[in-house]
């Protein structure tokens, strides 16, 4: 997959609440609303449940979170070094559905998905692929809606990892070890609760990379605090993916998180 397997299905990035992304997950101006949270001591490092739970109340609490059924995400993703842009959708629901949707006339047509347990990836350039093996397992994970709010159900372990600063800004560091795939960092800003930073590996058919993802301009949407930017740092390359706009709890087309035909027929092929 290309574009770095689109931002990590931008999950991990502008869901990130993470993202998607994830992914794709990979995206800097103050944080406009929420409720406020008293300044924590460095000195005392906080148990890693209470860092992830604080980290929900923060950006609106369980409820809210509880309450989005579904979202439809369109952002910018830019390569800087490149100085190219382009227009990408994201449709992501309850519990592990994703579809998104990066269209260009540099790189035509590429879609990717998580439907039920099927994982698949269609490009022009490629054509259509299903996800095998670990690669589909941290699909079918990064596809989970609201992830950090069911940190329990996909994390076997977490720990903190001291005390780092992204940014500036004091952060606790909690690993968190999935029950199937690498152990992934998580940077949780000490003031206001918030996820700064996530530092994951990478696998693809074509490389495993480390990324670091930074996570900036939290703003309210449908009750909850949303990470507009996301900036993802891997391969020696940057992508930034800019949030324009998010909608929950919209109306969706009862197909539109089907796998497209080409990638059914692979389906066929392997039954």
């Amino acid at each position: 997959m290309t574009l770095l397997d689109h931002t990590t299905r931008s999950g991990w990035g502008a869901r990130g609440r993470t993202p998607g992304l994830t992914a794709a997950l990979a995206l800097t101006l103050a944080l406009t609303s929420g409720p406020a949270l008293p300044a924590r001591a460095a000195e005392t490092p906080p148990d890693a449940a209470k860092v992830l739970d604080r980290y929900i109340e923060a950006t609106g609490g369980k409820a809210a979170h509880d309450a989005i059924r579904n979202s439809v995400s369109k952002m910018t993703l830019s390569l800087p070094a490149q100085d190219v842009s382009f227009a990408m959708t994201v449709y992501a629901a309850r519990p592990n559905q994703v579809y998104s949707l990066l269209e260009s006339p540099m790189t035509g047509r590429i879609e990717n998905g998580v439907s039920g347990d099927v994982v698949w990836d269609l490009s022009a350039m490629t054509g259509p692929r299903l996800r095998e093996g670990q690669e589909r397992t941290n699909g079918l994970r990064d596809a989970t809606f609201d992830p950090w709010s069911r940190w329990r159900e996909i994390y076997e372990q977490a720990a903190l990892a001291g005390v780092d600063t992204v940014n500036g800004k004091p952060c606790d560091k909690v690993v968190v070890t999935p029950k199937a795939g690498k152990p992934r960092t998580a940077y949780f800003d000490r003031v206001s609760g918030l996820l700064r930073r996530l530092d994951v590996t990478f696998e693809s058919p074509a490389a495993v990379a480390t990324m670091r993802i930074l996570l900036d301009d939290y703003r309210k949407a449908g009750g909850i605090l949303v990470a507009y930017r996301t900036e993802i740092e891997a391969m020696g390359q940057t992508r930034v993916t800019v949030l324009d706009s998010i909608a929950h709890n919209v109306d969706l087309p009862a197909d539109r998180f089907e796998p497209p035909a080409e990638v059914k027929k692979l389906l066929e092929a392997k039954k």
